[in-house]
């Protein structure tokens, strides 16, 4: 990890902003301003974990994420994935297999649900929030935008419903970390 410029005493927080399907997924801004308040506000390190074939859409807004943040995307194997998982002290991301990773290696977790349901689909551990607004149209068929209007940055309402401060508070919460004043 000292390569990657992580020190051993460092806090670290994971963040998977990547779905196999955008629409699914939590807008990518959000995530990068996540990890910017996880830096400024709880003296945390983010890295941002996915694979392969996240790495172009990452490469894209890289620079939204801030300087500290370390770029796993891609560069990791399962093995160490899962070790960095045990090691952090919280874990952000939308519905994914990173997220049930998180969940089995016992890392507080905030998973974000907007289209499917947590209920089926949510994460396994006693150390899991799950954030689920519950629209009317919720969960949904996921015929993305004939059944609901897409947001400006081409979301549904449910996963533009949530807010990084919300997201942030939640994962002070589960992992019990501060926010430094």
């Amino acid at each position: 990890m000292l390569k990657e410029g992580i020190d051993p005493g460092e806090k670290l927080v994971a963040i998977h902003p990547f779905s196999a399907v955008a629409e699914r997924g939590w807008p990518l801004e959000n995530f990068a301003s996540l990890a910017q308040r996880v830096s400024t506000e709880a003296g945390c390190r983010s890295i941002i974990l996915g694979g392969a074939g996240d790495s172009k859409t990452f490469n894209q807004v890289r620079h939204l994420f801030g300087e500290s943040t370390v770029d796993l995307v891609g560069k990791c194997t399962l093995r160490e994935t899962i070790a960095l998982l045990k090691r952090c002290v919280l874990f952000v991301g939308n519905d994914s297999g990173i997220m049930h990773l998180a969940a089995a290696a016992q890392t507080p977790l905030v998973a974000l649900f907007g289209p499917q349901s947590p209920i089926k689909f949510g994460p396994w551990s006693q150390r899991a929030k799950v954030i689920y607004k519950g629209l009317q149209c919720s969960p949904c068929r996921q015929k993305f935008f004939s059944e609901c209007e897409p947001s400006s940055r081409m979301r549904p309402a449910c996963m533009e419903a949530i807010t990084v401060e919300e997201v942030l508070q939640e994962g002070m919460k589960i992992s019990g970390l501060a926010v430094e004043g």
